[in-house]
């Protein structure tokens, strides 16, 4: 099983793959109880949102685990 950190950093990269933009991952543990890391990730077009989010999505699964939260994709922003 993949760490917290291993699991962003893997939504990250599939999202890189997929040509997302100005993909940032921001470290917050320690900052907030809420969450460990956000993954950011920005794309082209709506349906290219959408298709992101759907990829990252999919790769989490095939890790055994899933997004807490997702945004942007039923809208693609």
């Amino acid at each position: 099983m993949l760490s917290p950190q291993e699991l962003a950093l893997k939504a990250a990269a599939i999202a890189l793959d997929n040509k997302g933009v100005d993909v940032v991952v921001l470290g917050l543990k320690g900052v907030s109880d809420m969450t460990d890391f956000f993954v950011i990730a920005s794309g082209t077009s709506d349906t290219h949102v959408r298709a992101l989010g759907e990829h990252i999505q999919a790769g989490l699964k095939k890790e055994g685990t899933s997004a807490h939260h997702v945004e942007g994709v039923q809208q693609g922003r």
